[in-house]
């Protein structure tokens, strides 16, 4: 028998209500497996990338919290765990993108490329006909090599499989369906986008171009905001740290870059800017409500995300995305393709935080929760 070592991450503390996740709310647990007596219809998996997403607030609860599995009704593919308390004797984290090194799957063999829900772990072991989450990689889009953007506007260029975690993953998904049927923008829309500068309203910001929109990205500190206008990915930044969060200076803001009014707002956040896009709505808006993430601190942010008002008018449409959730997740393979095309043509630029090193992963997601990030997070 020779074992290979491999390294999990816990919880070990769960923040108080109001307090933010730091890295020393984790650590790092070896474990050990036997390659070669791997249990019939179960693969092995080396980690390549692993996901750090806002919605893992949610496993890690509140000081206090009692661990509790995902109800029925929240375990969607690439969600599967999005309402749970993860036990200090579990794995944390979401989903993985990986190589299989050891199989006894007939379905499946060494060398293969895929993504489920395994967690921040460097080596994941199951059954995938009993993983709601996994994905095999088409080889003819995803690769292991690095690549840039020249190699993937190229027609046979292929994604990194890191992509396979954002862009080309749910979270394209809901970028491209927020802004095609939730918002439904159209030539000449003013589209507010809060979260301008993380994983999905980075794509958003080019989306709402690409369908002739006007977009206005709100984001936090002067130099992404920077970035954000040179780089062509928004028309307008609003800076809510340099408004002090205030929502009657950020509606201010709004009113000088969009003196007309909003037509359409992508809402990533929450919060002060939701309070001022919502004032600053016209008759006829619609909203869509991706996440919430300035309230994820608080005791019932999840209640207050998919049930509670947002004060708007009864003139405005709003969709979460628990309502159309399920479409998107169904349909990510047609998301893809045209999220591929608009690469090809150049007109979307697909972004990532890359943090190296697994002793590191928890850094990088309270540093993406904190707005650290400039795209999606690997």
């Amino acid at each position: 028998m020779t074992l290979t070592t491999f390294r999990e991450i816990h919880p070990s503390s769960r923040p108080k209500a109001g307090e933010a996740p730091r890295p020393d709310m984790f650590t790092i647990v070896e474990r050990t497996v036997d390659l070669e007596a791997l249990a019939p219809g179960t693969i092995a998996v080396k980690t390549l990338y692993l996901s750090v997403d806002p919605y893992l607030r949610s496993p890690l609860g509140f000081d206090g919290d009692e661990a509790r599995p995902s109800p029925p009704a929240m375990q969607m593919s690439q969600f599967k765990d999005a309402a749970s308390i993860t036990a200090f004797d579990e794995v944390f984290g979401g989903r993985g993108a990986g190589i299989i090194i050891k199989s006894n799957n007939k379905d499946y063999k060494e060398g293969d490329l895929v993504a489920a829900d395994w967690k921040w772990t460097d080596i994941a072991v199951f059954d995938p006909s009993k993983e709601i989450t996994f994905e095999k990689l088409d080889p003819s889009i995803f690769t292991t090599e690095a690549t840039n953007d020249e190699d993937l506007r190229s027609p046979a260029g292929k994604f990194n499989i890191s992509h396979a975690l954002g862009l080309l993953s749910v979270s394209g998904s809901h970028a491209y369906y927020g802004v095609t049927q939730a918002l439904q923008v159209k030539k000449g829309d003013v589209v507010v986008v809060s979260g301008a500068g993380g994983s999905i309203g980075l794509m958003v910001d080019q989306l709402v171009q690409v369908f002739g929109g006007v977009a206005v990205g709100v984001a936090g500190g002067e130099d992404k905001c920077a970035k954000l206008v040179s780089s062509k990915l928004v028309n307008h930044a609003i800076d809510y740290k340099a408004a002090g969060n205030s929502s009657d200076k950020i509606i201010a803001d709004l009113k000088a870059v969009a003196p007309h009014g909003v037509d359409k707002y992508f809402d990533n956040t929450g919060g002060p800017i939701t309070v001022a896009v919502v004032a600053s709505l016209n008759k006829g808006g619609r909203i869509y409500i991706c996440g919430a993430v300035s309230d994820y601190n608080n005791v019932g942010w999840m209640q207050r995300l998919y049930q509670g008002s947002l004060g708007q008018g009864p003139e405005v449409t709003v969709q979460r995305g628990t309502d159309l959730s399920p479409t998107f997740l169904d349909k990510i393979p047609e998301a893809r393709v045209e999220l591929i095309k608009f690469v090809r043509e150049g007109t979307l630029t697909p972004h990532e935080y890359v943090v190296e090193g697994f002793e590191n992963v928890p850094r990088a997601w309270t540093d993406m929760l904190e707005g650290k990030n400039f795209g999606k997070t690997v």
